[in-house]
């Protein structure tokens, strides 16, 4: 609504001021085609500008990307809710060429079971190490699942983020979720 009416006064301040300014230099013809009267001098205001402050709005922390479920024909709707980091919190600093364990906890947040053949997959990023998808076992709606891979830190110092999503077949489901890592010397 106030986008509207916001729109309304634009309009007319661009059809209305110049009007005005024509009329204030005696450039629109306001008579019946008479002379013009002579001009009386007046005095006029000028108002100075005002800044009105915008508020701030501020940046949200990032936060797991929110993911559609997936309907699958016949079976009913397949979904997933990142819990938590159990390993490896997002920024942790691991020697180059370090192996490492990373864990996520997920909740089961659709209508069905997950069925045998879901899989935590890669999808973006460096994979860490050879391993590029694990296995799960079925897990009923509301039911968590703690789900460990094994990865290696890049030699090249740097900060790293792998991003992982459950699929089953050629489908993904849920959020996508990640693990970021700092590759430092030190």
């Amino acid at each position: 609504m106030n986008r509207h009416v916001a729109t309304i006064c634009r309009c007319v301040c661009i059809v209305v001021l110049p009007l005005v300014m024509l009329a204030a230099c005696d450039l629109l013809p306001l008579g019946g085609g008479g002379p013009a009267p002579e001009p009386t001098p007046t005095a006029t205001a000028t108002l100075a500008p005002t800044l009105t402050p915008v508020p701030r709005t501020p940046t949200p922390a990032p936060t797991t990307p929110t993911v559609a479920p997936v309907a699958t024909p016949n079976i009913g709707i397949l979904d997933a809710r990142f819990v938590r980091d159990v390993t490896i919190p997002d920024g942790q600093i691991v020697a180059p060429g370090e192996a490492f364990k990373k864990v996520w906890e997920l909740r089961n947040e659709g209508e069905v079971d997950w069925p045998e053949g879901t899989t935590l997959q890669h999808v973006s990023g460096p994979a860490f190490g050879p391993v590029e998808s694990v296995s799960l076992r079925s897990r009923a709606p509301g039911e968590t699942a703690e789900i460990a891979v094994e990865m290696v830190a890049p030699n090249e110092p740097g900060l790293y983020t792998s991003y992982w999503q459950l699929c089953i077949e050629q489908q993904c489901f849920g959020p996508r979720i990640w693990v970021q890592i700092r590759v430092s010397e030190e």
